[in-house]
């Protein structure tokens, strides 16, 4: 008898999983425990509305984690964060083009 098919994190993120039903239930369920705010404004001191939800291990790397709102080791997993500070986490992960460095360091 073949052994049964394991779940593995290579396994590839659907392409369809940032529509689905699941997706938008939990997406739904960690913003509303977070009250809508950006966690990254918030600890900085600012109120700012969230619109997105950010997942602290990608989701194409690890798409067993890609609906669990913690990891294993009780940290988080998903992260409500407004659209500037995503693309500033994004940008650090270098998965985001960054400020570009000058061709020449001539100063004209």
């Amino acid at each position: 008898m073949p052994p049964a098919p394991a779940t593995s994190p290579a396994a590839p993120l659907d392409p369809d999983f940032y529509s689905s039903r699941i997706w938008r239930r939990v997406r739904r369920q960690v913003m509303d425990e977070h009250h809508w705010e950006c966690q990254v404004c918030k600890a900085r001191g600012r109120l700012s509305r969230a619109t997105l939800v950010h997942h602290e291990i990608p989701a194409k790397d690890r798409p067993d984690l890609a609906l669990a709102p913690y990891l294993p080791t009780g940290e988080r997993q998903l992260t409500p964060l407004c659209h500037d500070c995503h693309e500033e986490i994004e940008t650090r992960r270098g998965n985001r083009p960054g400020p570009t460095a000058p061709l020449t360091e001539e100063w004209w």
